[in-house]
């Protein structure tokens, strides 16, 4: 479950989850600029790192703008997403399918020593 990252897996588990497999949807280590921005004023703001729910709202506000700014004329919000298909997101690209469902990497991670670490 993606809430694994938040670090409720190892602080709830301790030492039963050590060696666990999860999929993640974000990276908290990522090095891309556009993440290590995004992390940099999150945590100014809010003073704590963002957890893959703030990367996937951050994520889907900027979909919603970036569609918002791209409508054209008679054309619903849904229709110009789904137009569109493609949006940047902070680490990596989003596509979405027909039916709005993302297709984004993912990420296999590991419990090691009491840290989630994503694995190459």
């Amino acid at each position: 479950s993606e809430w694994a990252s938040t670090g409720s897996l190892v602080g709830l588990g301790g030492v039963t989850v050590e060696g666990a497999l999860i999929s993640l949807f974000s990276d908290n280590n990522c090095t891309l600029p556009s993440y290590v921005s995004f992390k940099s004023d999150f945590q100014k703001d809010f003073g704590v790192s963002p957890a893959f729910d703030a990367v996937n709202a951050y994520d889907a506000a900027n979909v919603v703008m970036d569609s918002l700014a791209a409508r054209r004329k008679g054309e619903s919000l849904k229709e110009t997403v789904l137009r569109l298909a493609t949006f940047q997101g902070v680490q990596g690209p989003i596509t979405l399918d027909p039916y709005g469902d993302a297709n984004r990497k993912a990420y296999i991670a590991k419990v090691s020593n009491a840290t989630i670490m994503v694995l190459e």
